[in-house]
């Protein structure tokens, strides 16, 4: 699962996007409550603008793990596109409450 999940962040890296989806469906496939393969699939639809399966995908991935920065920020971001500026807010106010971890700081300058 591990090596599943680095590999797919590698590609990530290297632009090639799709091949790192398709291994995150794998992981979710082995452990369908992983949050940080939730969180990272929530973050690909984002960047495709399926704001509704980020939306999905960031809410699984902050019930199972709620301090899944990375979970909320997209939560809150899929909520904003979606027109939802409420929960948005409630998202990243969630995030700073409750994440750790690299987007922290960037949900409490969504709050601001």
């Amino acid at each position: 699962m591990e090596a599943l999940i680095a590999r797919a962040r590698t590609l990530e890296q290297e632009g090639k996007r799709r091949q790192a989806g398709e291994l995150y469906a794998q992981a979710l496939e082995l452990d369908p409550n992983s949050a940080p393969v939730l969180s990272r699939l929530a973050f690909g639809h984002l960047n495709r603008g399926k704001n509704e399966e980020a939306r999905d995908f960031a809410a699984r991935a902050v019930a199972v793990d709620p301090t899944s920065s990375e979970g909320w920020i997209v939560l809150g971001a899929a909520k904003h596109a979606l027109g939802d500026v409420k929960g948005a807010r409630e998202a990243y106010r969630a995030c700073v409450e409750r994440g750790t971890g690299d987007y922290v700081a960037e949900c409490k300058r969504m709050i601001r």
